[in-house]
């Protein structure tokens, strides 16, 4: 099937439109046929798999006959269109899932259906299992076990993850559809907070090149290396949706909204609380904008909306003091069962290479591939590329970018620097900017990412570099 690139948009005929659909239907069939197989075995459903990828391919490959033999006039699809790019965004979703429902069934030992494959993935690897029992027990302690100190996960997504089981009926696969969904509203987001000029300064507040920024925007968000922690059932897709949320409606002036939004986000994460900073610095701005006049009634409102994140945080603190009397148990659990106390984060690069070398001394060289070098490089690489686009972005974009990166790199003991990076969006709105008229920083920069995401990714399917 032949296409014409031009300015953005591409030739393709109606017929070609419904071939593609039919396809993607075809693969999603596949996949929820896959995954009722009770005796699913890799090896032996890989014909299943050759089957349906011929069969998507020849459908595909039919276009230009059909084409020809009814003579279909080909008509303009602008991929920079909303549309179109929802649609891609959700086809991108449902690929990386497809993945690791692949994966979940490939490790299964014995019969068993989605459930057990997906409990023996993600139970086992990260954090899904915590989130999983407070979804089903709330904050109740078991004492003698790790679930005694799950109250250092925040309650929102658990409890999303809580509706969506009641509705199909298993927590693993209800963590991957509140994931996949909130990395779907994430990925529409970035796109509409990226079309705002004034997320960007100066002459960049301006389209450069029409419509394009936004569209690498989003590629860029999802080509990060460790973005797939965005489909993993964890907080990180939530989080990233209600932050983005937050500033597309703050700096659009709808303050109540942007308000309820910084609230959830500081029931996601602990990282929401900073939020208070560029709503102040953004209430600050409107205000000299109109000449520094701000009544009494507008000043008590708009303090009152300044207070939402804190109310969120408020919240959690209250649940701590519920089960341990202590609003800051949380504390004492980050540091007693990880041993993680709140640092500097010129020093965690210090650690960093000090755990590489170590590791490699002791012949763990999977966990200096794993662990050491993506943390090391999630910490360089967040705080250039910050520093890179803070003439660019918008001020208070920077200043959530600055906070959110000592709050989350400035640990004791950083494992997951690459998953936190993941949900930082001022990344992927600098790496868009920077790329302006520049398409070959913009391929070099694509190949590099796509190259470091599949890497990355396998070093965390393969479970064996400590990647978390």
């Amino acid at each position: 099937m032949k296409m014409k690139i031009n300015a953005g948009k591409t030739h393709i005929s109606g017929v070609a439109a419904v071939a593609a659909l039919t396809g993607a239907a075809a693969y999603v069939i596949f996949l929820f046929w896959l995954a009722r197989r009770a005796d699913f075995d890799i090896k032996r459903y890989s014909l299943s798999f050759i089957c349906v990828f011929l069969f998507v391919f020849a459908i595909l490959e039919l276009v230009p006959a059909v084409e020809s033999a009814w003579n279909v006039k080909k008509t303009f699809v602008d991929f920079s269109r909303p549309v179109v790019v929802y649609f891609f965004i959700a086809l991108w979703v449902l690929f990386i899932d497809s993945i690791f429902v692949t994966w979940a069934f490939s490790s299964l030992n014995g019969p068993g259906g989605l459930t057990k494959a997906l409990e023996g993935v993600w139970y086992n690897t990260i954090d899904a299992n915590n989130y999983a029992e407070i979804a089903t027990n709330w904050y109740y302690p078991v004492k003698g076990s790790d679930l005694f100190y799950k109250i250092v996960f925040f309650p929102l997504y658990p409890i999303i993850m809580r509706a969506v089981y009641l509705v199909i009926r298993s927590l693993p696969a209800a963590g991957m559809a509140v994931s996949g969904i909130f990395a779907y509203m994430s990925g529409v987001m970035i796109y509409k907070l990226a079309a705002l000029p004034a997320v960007f300064n100066g002459n960049d507040g301006k389209q450069a090149d029409g419509d394009k920024r936004t569209l690498r925007a989003v590629k860029y968000a999802f080509i990060f290396p460790p973005a797939f922690f965005l489909m993993v059932p964890m907080t990180e897709s939530l989080f990233l949706f209600t932050t983005l949320a937050f500033f597309y409606f703050l700096l659009k002036k709808k303050y109540a909204v942007s308000a309820a939004f910084a609230f959830l986000a500081a029931l996601s994460r602990s990282q929401g609380i900073i939020l208070v900073i560029p709503f102040i610095f953004e209430f600050i701005a409107d205000a000299r904008a109109n000449g520094g006049k701000l009544n009494a009634g507008r000043f008590i409102k708009r303090g009152a909306l300044v207070l939402a994140a804190p109310a969120g945080f408020l919240i959690y603190l209250g649940i701590n003091y519920q089960f341990f009397g202590d609003p800051f148990q949380f504390l004492t659990y980050e540091k007693t069962h990880w041993g993680n106390v709140t640092g500097y984060f010129w020093d965690t690069v210090n650690y960093l290479k000090d755990n590489f070398f170590g590791y490699l001394h002791s012949g763990q060289t999977n966990a200096a591939l794993g662990v050491a070098v993506p943390n090391i490089a999630a910490v360089a690489a967040v705080i250039l590329i910050i520093a890179i686009g803070a003439k660019k972005l918008r001020a208070s974009v920077t200043l959530y970018a600055l906070a959110y990166f000592v709050m989350s790199f400035g640990l004791s003991w950083l494992l997951s620097g690459p998953r936190y990076a993941s949900c930082l969006f001022p990344l992927p709105l600098v790496l868009a900017n920077i790329t302006n008229g520049r398409r070959k920083t913009d391929i070099i920069l694509t190949c590099l990412s796509a190259a470091f995401y599949v890497a990355y990714l396998y070093m965390f399917m393969t479970k064996n570099f400590g990647v978390v």
